[in-house]
């Protein structure tokens, strides 16, 4: 979706008509959605019971410095709900560092309106692992820096 800010929506058009016509498709709709939403996307893990670190889903200005009250002045993230390439991935170290942010020129609208707000969990190494799945069954990890 780089460089193409209509492709999840293009491609979102042909997987419903692909869908609602028989068409065998490999990755549905649902795929899509994972994709390009991490709410989907933590819902999902803990659907399975797998933890994921506090996260908060707000829009607007307002209600991202509400979100940030639920940590109580533990440092937290902020991502944009869909982004790629660390877009909108932003450490605070408390409430007000965000409203300065969130109230300054520098704030960068999510392109879908939602910012996440998530516990920051300090990595003793600075990497976080990757995991891939493929219809289920574990396919390769990878490390990646943080």
């Amino acid at each position: 979706t780089r460089e193409h800010r209509y492709a999840p929506e293009f491609t979102g058009a042909v997987l419903d008509w692909l869908e609602a016509h028989g068409r065998i498709v490999l990755n549905t709709s649902r795929a899509l959605k994972l994709e390009v939403s991490k709410v989907a996307q933590y819902t999902a893990l803990e659907s399975f019971e797998i933890e994921t670190p506090k996260t908060m889903a707000a829009v607007g200005k307002n209600h991202i410095i509400d979100a940030a009250e639920a940590f109580n002045d533990a440092p937290f993230i902020t991502k944009h709900n869909r982004a790629g390439k660390g877009l909108g991935v932003q450490l605070f170290e408390n409430t007000d560092a965000l409203k300065k942010y969130v109230e300054g020129p520098d704030f960068e609208e999510p392109i879908d309106g939602i910012t996440l707000l998530q516990q920051y969990i300090q990595s003793p190494d600075s990497m976080i692992t990757r995991c891939e799945f493929i219809g289920g069954r574990f396919f390769y990890a990878v490390e990646v820096d943080t």
